[in-house]
């Protein structure tokens, strides 16, 4: 078995070889400046939290015998908060200056507050589902913000994006009005991890009609869809996980690989 990450840009269409792992590896994410990259493997003995700088060393952040999920940056740089799968913990943070792990509560995906002063996540059972907020301050308290069918939910400007907890689709909530209009319908619920925001532009990957996988931008300002990249072996992406660098836009995620030059691009396009 052959592990790699590759990455692509829009304009180009070409995914590139960026560098191997010994380990199937998901859910990368750039730090805001793009000099460092996160990402979760499984280990010999554990899974672990790995960072990657620009000039290619590695360092493991923090191992845990249960599947470590979502890496997500703080807006400053200077933390990640992830989930742990199946623990009481739930959601914690990592301080990369101290190396400190810090549980917070039980929950799923979560992601930071613009202002990087807080966490948000989703908890509840199914049908029950809210988001929280839990400010970083010490001592502080988790708070109910709202209550949505959401599987994972990411804050955009005054308002909420959320893929659907057992509907397909991602959806736009809007605060004021209290309205839900669905943005995607091709998305599935089960792949929750698989889609994320940056700025104006929403990164998603779905399945065509014969289930290969298919990497999408919609534009949140024309309501645009833009298909970027298809991969032709079903198999070759998990679905797990991918980045957007932040300063050239460049698309990295991970794939399981057999051959060389198993990668092969189609052609972009608009999409209905």
């Amino acid at each position: 078995e052959h592990y790699a990450f590759f990455q692509f840009r829009a304009e180009d269409n070409d995914p590139q070889q960026a560098f191997t792992t010994a380990m199937k590896c998901w859910h990368p994410g750039y730090s805001p400046n793009g000099e460092m990259l996160a990402f979760v493997t499984k280990g010999e003995q554990a899974y672990e939290l790995r960072l990657r700088h620009a000039a290619g060393e590695e360092e493991v952040l923090f191992a845990a015998p249960m599947m470590i999920q979502s890496p997500q940056w703080s807006p400053q740089g200077d933390a990640l908060v992830f989930m742990l799968e199946g623990s009481e913990a739930g959601v914690c943070t990592f301080e990369l200056e101290s190396r400190k792990v810090t549980p917070l509560s039980k929950g799923e995906y979560p992601v930071w507050a613009p202002d990087g002063q807080s966490i948000l996540y989703v908890t509840g059972s199914a049908g029950q589902r809210q988001i929280q907020r839990h400010a970083i301050a010490a001592g502080s308290d988790a708070e109910t913000v709202i209550s949505l069918p959401a599987a994972r939910i990411w804050p955009y400007n005054t308002n909420w994006i959320f893929s659907h907890e057992t509907n397909a689709g991602i959806w736009h909530y809007n605060v004021t009005t209290q309205q839900t209009e669905l943005l995607i319908s091709d998305f599935d619920p089960q792949d929750a991890p698989n889609w994320l925001i940056q700025g104006d532009q929403l990164f998603y990957w779905t399945r065509t009609n014969d289930r290969l996988p298919v990497l999408k931008r919609y534009d949140l300002g024309s309501q645009r869809t833009l298909r970027l990249t298809a991969l032709p072996d079903p198999l070759a992406y998990q679905y797990s996980g991918f980045a957007i660098h932040p300063q050239n836009g460049a698309v990295l995620f991970p794939a399981q690989l057999e051959v060389e030059n198993h990668l092969l691009p189609v052609p972009l396009g608009d999409q209905q």
